[in-house]
């Protein structure tokens, strides 16, 4: 929360009004060197790299310059980073990295202690039998507010998992902020803000993809109820675009109202896994010292914190590839009643509505092929969204005040939706004389967040603020389904498998409370409601044919659950609620 003054009062600023593509500085406190504990318990080594560090305002990164991984076959690596929660009471955003490369980020809880575990076995190659500087951030960013921070790495025994080969980190948790203020009087201005680094590729690249992390606060972590709502993220090499990314609506653990998000979290709350799109058809570009550019459309905060790498597949033979053919386009029809007045920076004083509709259309076709000593391959990337938005947003100057018993009530109220959908197609056709296959993966992903909002303030006939009422209604949904087509044919036999996986989760929240607010803390509460409700549907299934020598042969499966809880949160003094209702059902 942030504030701000208006009218000779100070005003509590409203609740910051806040893509995934699945494909898969400040001062340090350096600890001591930490290797291995080589206690091998069930098949694994857990790896301490940072141990309960003690991070404050003006102190919030904590690095160990000498983590010493294991060496051998591993089928997968986690990381997990535990936040002990001492005197912060906002969320902030948290990120760990390897010797500059960001692998993890996310939001800690407000006032409770948090916990994460991520896959993060595609970094293998910069962490396995490596020596590596691993280092965390929490951001303290006011005085009197710290945290103890732990980060430790699992390593499961297995096969060796596939996984990119070299890693290009570009962009390691760095601040994207705007030219000026991007609130200077009554309305948010957006800026397309750019940052640029040049780096070195290796070479002969065969394949690759993005990961993009991208940290959202402040005003940003309301983008989709912004006046213009629509957001994107493009990323270009030597001025050639080879990605646009859309994020999907997260809701931090303090967004809109701060009772709904304990024990039920928020979908993209604690975690904010990387967005992720194949550049395969792009390889060419991927050689040598090339400038990398990264724009944020409708940039309007200072605090947007990003991270960006490269993970490609190297091949150790020369390779020739070519770019046959990019396609971008983005179509968008965006109406604002009042309109903002770019020269004054605003809109009327008077105005007691701001209404906004936008539709935006954007589209990406490319193709690219890689020729080795023996094979050949067709790379095709084909994506298209379509964004959706629009918000009434009542008493936008505050200056709307009615009688409310002996005293005065600043109305403002919001209503938005927004709704995001994205088809995704990845193909790579791969062949020799003897050989083809071909791989398809098709993503469609739908992101939808609507609410409505209720912001008051109580004040005294002498203008003092007594109390604050927020209410709130709100529905999030993040619905992807992944389709993997994968076809082989060799010397008259066929292989063929088919996986499909859904995950559709829902969650609704409802609330109100009425308290004292001050520098964005509850001071006082005298009454709250929150009812929190998480409906999530999870689907895997998987065909799988074989031909060989004339003999057919076939397997399939499946497997998922249905989930379902609710929670209640009537305290005036705990933050977090209580299950009232838990459904769990697998097959």
């Amino acid at each position: 929360m942030k504030s701000k003054q208006i009218t000779g009062l100070v005003v509590i600023a409203l609740i910051s009004i806040i893509f995934f593509i699945p494909h898969y500085s400040y001062g340090s406190s350096p600890l001591p060197p930490v290797t291995s504990n080589q206690n091998v318990q069930n098949g694994t080594i857990t790896v301490v790299a940072i141990n309960h560090a003690y991070l404050y305002h003006g102190h919030p990164t904590a690095v160990n310059p000498n983590v010493t991984f294991p060496s051998g076959n591993f089928s997968k690596i986690t990381v997990t980073f535990e936040n002990i929660y001492v005197s912060n009471p906002w969320d902030y955003s948290y990120y760990v990295s390897v010797n500059n490369t960001q692998i993890l980020s996310g939001n800690t809880y407000e006032m409770e202690n948090t916990t994460v575990t991520e896959n993060v076995t595609q970094y293998y190659s910069i962490i396995v039998g490596k020596t590596a500087s691993v280092s965390t951030f929490g951001a303290q960013w006011k005085q009197g507010y710290s945290a103890y921070v732990s980060v430790w790495f699992t390593f499961y025994y297995g096969a060796e998992a596939k996984h990119p080969n070299y890693v290009v980190s570009v962009f390691n948790h760095i601040g994207i902020y705007t030219p000026k203020n991007p609130y200077p009087n009554n309305v948010l201005i957006p800026f397309n803000t750019t940052v640029s680094k040049n780096v070195t590729f290796p070479g002969n690249v065969e394949s690759g993809y993005i990961n993009l992390y991208a940290l959202q606060n402040g005003n940003d972590e309301g983008w989709y109820a912004n006046q213009p709502p629509f957001r994107e993220f493009i990323i270009s090499v030597n001025n050639e675009i080879v990605a646009q990314i859309q994020p999907y609506p997260n809701i931090q653990t303090g967004g809109w109202d701060l009772f709904l998000w304990q024990p039920i979290t928020a979908i993209g709350a604690i975690l904010d896994p990387p967005y992720t799109v194949s550049i395969t058809p792009y390889v060419s570009l991927l050689n040598g010292t090339k400038e990398i550019n990264l724009t944020v459309i409708n940039n309007e905060d200072q605090w947007i914190q990003v991270g960006l790498n490269f993970m490609l597949n190297v091949s150790s033979e020369p390779l020739k590839s070519s770019l046959i053919s990019s396609t971008f386009s983005n179509i968008t029809s965006y109406v604002q009643t009042p309109p903002t007045n770019m020269t004054t920076e605003s809109i009327p004083t008077k105005a007691l509505w701001l209404n906004d509709t936008e539709r935006v259309w954007t589209y990406q076709k490319s193709y690219g092929i890689v020729e080795g000593k023996n094979f050949k391959s067709r790379n095709y990337v084909n994506e298209s969204t379509y964004f959706y938005a629009w918000s009434y947003m009542f008493d936008p100057n505050f200056n709307y005040v009615i009688p409310y018993g002996n005293n005065y009530l600043l109305v403002y109220n919001q209503t938005f939706s927004s709704k995001q959908m994205i088809n995704y197609t990845e193909t790579s056709i791969i062949y020799n004389s003897s050989y083809l296959m071909k791989r398809v993966l098709y993503i469609s992903s739908v992101y939808l967040v609507s609410m409505y909002f209720v912001y008051d303030l109580v004040i005294s006939n002498n203008g003092t603020l007594l109390d604050i009422i927020i209410q709130d209604n709100l529905v999030q949904q993040k619905y992807v389904s992944s389709t993997l087509n994968i076809q082989v044919c060799e010397k008259g036999n066929y292989q063929g498998y088919v996986s499909t996986n859904i995950n559709n989760t829902i969650v609704s929240g409802s609330g109100s409370f009425m308290g004292m607010i001050k520098g964005g803390v509850i001071t006082s509460l005298v009454y709250n409601h929150a009812y929190t409700s998480l409906v999530q549907y999870v689907s895997n299934s998987y065909y799988s044919i074989q031909i060989l020598n004339g003999v057919e042969s076939f397997s399939y499966g499946s497997s998922g659950y249905t989930l379902i809880e609710d929670a209640v949160n009537n305290s005036v003094v705990s933050r977090n609620g209580v299950i009232i209702y838990y459904y769990y059902e697998s097959y």
